[in-house]
């Protein structure tokens, strides 16, 4: 087996070796190059291949990021020449020294798809050649072809084979080259001379019987059979096959032994046939050599010929250290004077290594006792009397007042028998040091966490997709305080649960109580009245958990019948210039996420649109499932704290009367913060999304120069900080947060909010909600420099919904991040 990686990785080597120029240009245009733009700050540059239609507009230029991966602002500091690159190795200097390059109505001669033209950028910071960055334009729309073959192929010495690569597309359907205008290839390929073969054969398949030294692993050369698909001259994909013969194919796997000092091991040297099944050692082809020495050591000692090694007596001169000498035992096997396996062998003994954890941690009270024990194993398995009775150990008290306390114990246990509340306040935890006796001390530390800590507070929400007239279990879920992400296996834990059914009747929101205990909750036959709906007017079903009497989270559980649920996976937010046009293309999908032809089958659909300061929707004249507009100053959704500038747009699918589908739609203005494109930008600004479920398939679907931009207009001054190009200006990124926590006292009308801490921001924005939706009547808005914050003036009975953002204010402009999920809370009488 590790033959067979080797010549996986022997492939992939070759394959990079044959195509140096590409990769190494790509290896370049990765650009990841530092120097010191600052004492602490370093700038790495990219730049990414591009994807056009022939006729578009596109816009280039390279992106700065800092060490944390954040973009960053730094083209004033650097000057800028940019060349085309032909087939023929021609470079041609262009009439462009901005940070950006525009190509205008791009040709076939410019796509590498059907030629070799590459574009080049070099910076230059203070005169010098800083680092130079290559990219492609690939044609949009092509279809992106694979060969679903590993290239490995196993047959016996004579027999006859036939190479035959599978072509797919990214759907994984089969595609046929000629349609797709390419031709084939096969070449043969021997490593150890370079020697490259045309074969002449322009099929699909080719049939032959390998000659012995075709087969990599009975000879001493790496024979390779290449199959290519070329568009013109220029490769798309190629695999490369290799030949073995499975009579000299085996491998064997390493294994590790646990030996006390002056113990007798017995290595045994196994060895596996193609098929994974065992081998007889009974048989005279197989020969074996044991080699001992240092890993990686080319003087090695011949310590043994037979199937199995045998050590009288294990030494520290045998054993394998982590940390000084790497010694390991080597058995090559042979068949007919053929290497078909080589296995290492490695001796570890607790003088070495132990397996133990760094931190264990015990949920307790104020007032309860606890017992730590020493936890560690070796080779895997419980520590033995003999084994622990050979080590030393040392037990320490730690504080945040005491460094280090007198040494309490020297067994492998520390009763504690009282924990007091200072004990909780100082965050007390020992240490337990052990030894095996050479003077090396490692340590393990117990900690005791307050039991009511042990789970997250806060609320969350579990989408359930089910059937109906179908059982349904509802099983409980409490998330960990260590890991606030992270789901809690709550069986056997000493916990209680409440479970309720929620929903709306005549208008008026009520919870009733469907069952209380330690189990989950079970509908026998779930039904309409079970289900929830896309307004949230339907039923849900909450779980209330407490811990000693204490609540603890509450999870609402929202059931959806599967057979009729859509959602929209399209992109929905959009920035766009006053007068350009913008078309919304959903792409609706199941719960499964699989595509959904929504153009028949009874399916209707509507769109509206929001209006800045109006409560009511406006249907809007849309006679197919996407939605072209024409960008006005009053469509921007600008999400300020007053909610009175905001508008989006509304998506709704019906099916038999029913709502299945509702979602929004966003254009936000442009990072300069004008709304007016001063005429430049006529193309439309529509998402990429490519919905073939609905037959959207038009060319409209990618932007045509308006957002990367006609920047005949737009000029940039070589060396100086502010470019006049205001398409190209770039965004400060920022880094999304999350809510940890959203807890409040029952009968108390405020709620705290927790949120994740996220470095180098300015601030966070926390929006409390009665609508999911935050509608400006029902939301209050709040800015915090912490990463808590109490929102007061809630009422009581109510649920509410919670998202945050964070921002970072540059140049006085506060530049904002994602909103983080939407969490729910309810505030109790």
């Amino acid at each position: 087996m590790e033959k067979l990686f080797k010549q996986k990785f022997l492939t992939k080597v070759v394959a990079a070796v044959e195509a140096f120029a590409i990769v190494a240009t790509l290896l370049i245009g990765m650009g990841t190059v530092e120097t010191a733009a600052d004492e602490d700050t370093y700038v790495y540059f990219t730049i990414e291949s591009q994807y056009a239609y022939i006729g578009d507009s596109l816009t280039v230029k390279p992106i700065a990021t800092n060490d944390n991966g954040e973009e960053v602002d730094v083209y004033g500091d650097y000057t800028y020449k940019w060349y085309r690159i032909t087939n023929e190795n021609d470079f041609h200097e262009l009439d462009c020294t901005t940070y950006y390059f525009t190509i205008n109505n791009i040709q076939k001669s410019d796509l590498f798809n059907y030629s070799d033209v590459e574009y080049e950028v070099e910076i230059y910071k203070d005169g010098s050649l800083f680092t130079n960055l290559y990219f492609y334009i690939y044609e949009d729309g092509k279809t992106d072809i694979y060969i679903d073959d590993d290239g490995i192929k196993n047959i016996r010495a004579g027999q006859q084979i036939t190479l035959a690569p599978k072509i797919i597309d990214s759907d994984n359907k089969a595609v046929d080259p000629a349609a797709e205008g390419l031709t084939v290839k096969w070449t043969r390929l021997n490593m150890n001379n370079d020697e490259m073969t045309d074969l002449n054969n322009s099929s699909l398949t080719y049939t032959f019987v390998p000659k012995t030294e075709d087969f990599t692993n009975r000879s001493q050369a790496s024979i390779y059979y290449i199959f290519a698909l070329y568009r013109g001259n220029q490769q798309i994909t190629s695999i490369w096959y290799t030949i073995n013969d499975i009579d000299y194919l085996y491998y064997s796997v390493s294994d590790t032994y646990y030996p006390n000092p002056g113990e007798r091991v017995e290595l045994n040297a196994k060895i596996y046939n193609y098929k994974d099944d065992e081998e007889e050692f009974n048989s005279n082809e197989f020969t074996f050599e044991w080699y001992k020495g240092e890993e990686n050591s080319e003087s090695l000692q011949l310590v043994g010929t037979d199937k199995n090694l045998v050590i009288n007596s294990v030494s520290k001169n045998d054993v394998y250290d982590y940390f000084k000498d790497k010694i390991m035992y080597t058995c090559k096997v042979y068949k007919s004077g053929i290497n078909v396996a080589s296995t290492y062998y490695y001796l570890v003994t607790p003088d070495v290594k132990f397996d133990y954890e760094g931190r264990h941690c015990y949920y307790k009270n104020v007032g309860d006792s606890v017992t730590f024990k020493f936890e560690a194993t070796y080779g895997g398995k419980a520590l033995s009397a003999a084994l622990l009775n050979q080590l030393q150990f040392r037990w320490y008290k730690y504080t945040d007042y005491s460094p280090q306390e007198e040494i309490l114990s020297v067994t492998d246990t520390l009763e504690v028998p009282q924990i007091t509340e200072e004990d909780f306040n100082n965050n007390a935890y020992y240490r337990c040091e052990f030894s095996s006796g050479d003077g090396n001390w490692n340590c393990i530390d117990y900690y005791f966490d307050d039991l009511q800590s042990e789970y997250n507070e806060s609320w969350y929400s579990e989408d359930v997709f089910t059937t109906k007239g179908s059982k349904l279990e509802l099983k409980p879920v409490v998330y960990s305080n260590k890991h606030w992400s992270a789901k809690v296996d709550v069986t056997g834990a000493n916990l209680t649960y409440v479970w309720k059914k929620a929903g709306y009747v005549d208008g008026e929101y009520q919870e009733i109580e469907v069952a209380s205990g330690k189990g989950g909750y079970t509908i026998a036959s779930v039904s309409d009245s079970d289900l929830s709906t896309v307004e949230d007017q339907g039923a849900k079903y909450i779980l209330y958990t407490y811990n000693h009497d204490i609540l603890i989270s509450v999870v609402n559980y929202y059931i959806y019948d599967k057979e009729s649920y859509l959602r929209d996976f399209a992109k929905c937010w959009f920035t766009a210039y006053s007068g350009d046009t913008v078309t919304f293309c959903p792409d609706v999908r199941d719960w499964e996420d699989n595509p959904v032809d929504i153009t028949g089958d009874g399916y209707t659909y509507k769109w509206f649109r929001h209006y800045k300061g109006e409560e009511d929707k406006i249907p809007m004249q849309s006679s197919s499932v996407n939605c072209t507009i024409k960008v006005e100053a009053r469509d921007y959704y600008i999400d300020d704290e007053n909610w009175e500038n905001d508008s989006w747009f509304v998506f709704e699918v019906y099916k038999d009367g029913e709502k299945r589908l509702e979602s929004y739609y966003y254009i936000e203005l442009p990072k300069d913060g004008s709304s007016d494109n001063g005429g430049n930008n006529s193309g439309n600004n529509s998402g990429s999304n490519s919905n073939s479920a609905n037959n959207n398939s038009q060319k409209n679907n990618t932007s045509t120069g308006n957002q990367t931009g006609n920047n005949a207009n737009n000029t940039s001054t070589t060396g100086a900080k502010n470019v006049t190009n205001s398409n190209a200006t770039t965004a400060v990124k920022v880094k999304a947060t999350a809510i940890k926590s959203a807890s409040m006292k029952k009968g108390s009308k405020k709620a705290k909010i927790t949120l994740k801490k996220v470095k180098g921001v300015t601030g966070y924005q926390v929006s409390v909600s009665t609508s999911k939706k935050f509608t400006k009547k029902t939301t209050i808005t709040k800015s915090t420099k912490k990463t808590s914050i109490t929102i007061k003036k809630l009422k009581a009975d109510r649920t509410y919904f919670v998202k945050a953002r964070c921002y970072k204010t540059v140049n006085k402009k506060a530049n904002y991040s994602k909103w983080s999920k939407v969490k729910k809370i309810k505030i109790k009488k």
